[in-house]
């Protein structure tokens, strides 16, 4: 940063790029309730299914699924972080003194990762897989296929689990001086 006065032209542009990263971050929230959505949607589809047709084969594969989209949920969420990073040491230090922003706001306030709300969303990824795999075993006639699907099924919930449990988005407070991905 230099000590030059600022324009009402550099001003505008630092509006304008709040502006966009303000709606990236909400571009990024919508994308995660699609993933959510899409979880719970999968599960009841793909057990429905693997009930109907007796197929655990079906219901062993739902595991996979969740571990894919779970990670690209995990994924929107670090990405709500940078941009927040981004917003809170370049943006809001330009603004007045007297002004505290959002983003210095809430790096006040770290993640509390043993709240309900924390685990609420992330429990998706991670109770569904269990559900499938326990519909899977009991639906199961285990045939080669059965015994492959649920194999692969079983290693994705503990992939599954590894990945939510070791790979923490940055907590607010530590976004700047953290490591990437950064332990908790």
């Amino acid at each position: 940063m230099t000590d030059r006065p600022r324009t009402d032209q550099a001003d505008q542009l630092t509006a304008v790029e709040f502006a966009s990263l303000r709606t990236e971050i909400v571009k990024h929230y919508e994308i995660q309730f699609q993933l959510v959505a899409v979880a719970v949607v999968a599960l009841g589809t793909m057990l429905s299914v693997g009930y109907q047709t007796k197929n655990a084969a079906i219901m062993s594969l739902y595991p996979l699924l969740s571990l894919m989209l779970g990670a690209y949920w995990l994924n929107m969420a670090e990405a709500i972080l940078r941009c927040a990073d981004y917003i809170r040491s370049t943006i809001e230090p330009l603004m007045r003194a007297s002004h505290v922003g959002w983003e210095s706001h809430l790096s006040s306030m770290p993640i509390r990762r043993l709240s309900f709300g924390y685990w609420g969303v992330r429990g998706i990824f991670l109770g569904g897989p269990v559900v499938a795999l326990l519909s899977a075993a009991t639906t199961s006639q285990w045939s080669p296929i059965d015994i492959v699907t649920f194999t692969i099924g079983a290693l994705a919930t503990g992939l599954t689990f590894a990945v939510f449990i070791s790979w923490r988005e940055r907590s607010p407070a530590g976004l700047s001086r953290g490591s990437f991905p950064p332990r908790a």
